[in-house]
């Protein structure tokens, strides 16, 4: 649906079902990276900033982000 119908370059999903606090703060976090939000922060590929986001909110005790999958090219940038 992303890609075909939406145009989308690439997407973060899981086919699992993940309580929306968690999802939320994974994805803010991953979003954030890509696009370069935030004091000092720089643009990331989406496979990096997938990456990156996962080990920060693993430390922080959300076990869900190793069922989230990259469908797309790893070094997407936003434009």
């Amino acid at each position: 649906l992303f890609v075909s119908q939406w145009q989308a370059r690439a997407f973060i999903g899981s086919d699992w079902k993940i309580p929306t606090q968690f999802a939320d703060a994974f994805a803010r976090r991953a979003l954030d990276r890509f696009l370069g939000h935030g004091p000092d922060a720089q643009r990331l590929e989406l496979g990096a900033a997938l990456h990156a986001t996962a080990v920060e909110v693993l430390e922080l005790g959300n076990p869900f982000p190793l069922i989230y999958a990259l469908y797309g090219r790893p070094e997407l940038l936003a434009a």
